[in-house]
């Protein structure tokens, strides 16, 4: 049977800990949600910038690199820059690209 009339109360220490239970996990909540925003966003920033010195570190390596090639080849062939065309035939045949040289040729 169900008991009428008798009002339910709660007790007085029931009440202290849910007001100061949410006294105290909803602004520890609300501070590690947002600590770790700005953590993340920090290592964000700070691989964005690792990686930007990275990609110039390898694009300084491959123009080096690039640059031997290009030394090494100059060394070798002592000719001018051509520009090879395939003829209706098939033959290929050496055209110069825009190049003058001292003697005016």
């Amino acid at each position: 049977m169900a008991m009428i009339g008798r009002p339910r109360f709660r007790g007085l220490f029931q009440k202290y800990f849910l007001v100061l239970f949410l006294a105290v996990v909803v602004p520890l909540a609300a501070n590690g949600i947002s600590e770790a925003w700005f953590g993340y966003r920090d290592q964000r920033a700070r691989l964005d910038q690792l990686l930007g010195v990275e990609a110039r570190s390898a694009a300084s390596r491959i123009q080096g690199f690039l640059d031997g090639i290009t030394s090494q080849l100059g060394w070798l062939v002592q000719l001018p820059w051509t520009e090879v065309r395939i003829s209706r035939n098939g033959e290929q045949g050496f055209h110069r690209i825009v190049s003058t040289d001292s003697r005016g040729s």
